[in-house]
């Protein structure tokens, strides 16, 4: 299955509605539009497999937890009736919905603050929250997952992505030129856990893991692990 490919140039447009300079130049410039071909297709691969792993229906709600650019949001709004926004900083995400005329997308802003993550969503109303590399980014993360055990329905599913932080992976950001936008040339400052830990971190929450894939696929170095999870048993 194949993620919709918004253009450069509204791609571009939504990083501009962002007032941090850094952040829009970190979610372009490294991934989606990276002048190196092979960034540009294991960051795109990324959504194809997450969007395979959600499969998204035309009843579903779903839930986008960190929209980034928003380049996700034509491919859920495409399938599903509904797609909630989540995010620190949702205006790229605003303003792609704005340029493909996706009316069936909805923002919530400063979802990193607890109060406003508990009211956000209503508890057994979501089908499938997507979590693309924005989880090893929360330091208290149990509290996040039992939130989002609570949003799902009882056939509900969670796809996550994060990255490895293997020796592989810390040389491709170098490679892509991501270090450079770091604190301090330090490159896991932002990352508070590898995929591992947040694997750890669900199963731990009441969650088990139904699939993986690798990108890129092995036998390649193991930069990113995508999974698709569900709850173990009834919340």
């Amino acid at each position: 299955m194949k993620a919709i490919r918004p253009s450069r140039e509204r791609i571009l447009e939504c990083a501009t509605a962002l007032d941090d300079n850094w952040l829009a130049t970190e979610m372009c410039r490294p991934s989606y539009l990276h002048s190196n071909p092979l960034v540009r297709w294991l960051f795109w691969s990324r959504l194809d497999v997450a969007l395979e792993m959600c499969a998204p229906k035309s009843g579903e709600t779903i839930v986008e937890f960190g929209c980034g650019l928003g380049v996700f949001l034509p491919s859920l709004a495409a399938q599903a009736k509904h797609v909630r926004v989540l995010d620190v900083k949702c205006a790229a995400g605003r303003r792609m919905a704005e340029l493909e005329s996706l009316s069936n997308v909805s923002f919530v802003d400063h979802a990193e603050d607890p109060a406003v993550l508990a009211s956000a969503v209503a508890p057994g109303s979501v089908d499938c929250v997507n979590a693309l590399d924005v989880l090893e980014h929360i330091e208290d993360l149990d509290p996040v997952v039992a939130r989002i055990r609570s949003w799902l329905t009882p056939q509900g599913r969670v796809v996550v992505c994060g990255p490895t932080e293997s020796a592989w992976y810390r040389l491709g950001r170098r490679l892509a030129g991501f270090h450079h936008f770091y604190h301090g040339g330090d490159e896991n400052v932002f990352h508070e856990m590898d995929v591992f830990e947040v694997r750890r971190r669900f199963e731990r929450g009441g969650f088990r893991v139904v699939e993986e894939r690798w990108l890129p696929p092995r036998p390649l170095p193991r930069a990113f692990l995508l999974m698709k999870l569900v709850p173990a048993s009834p919340a």
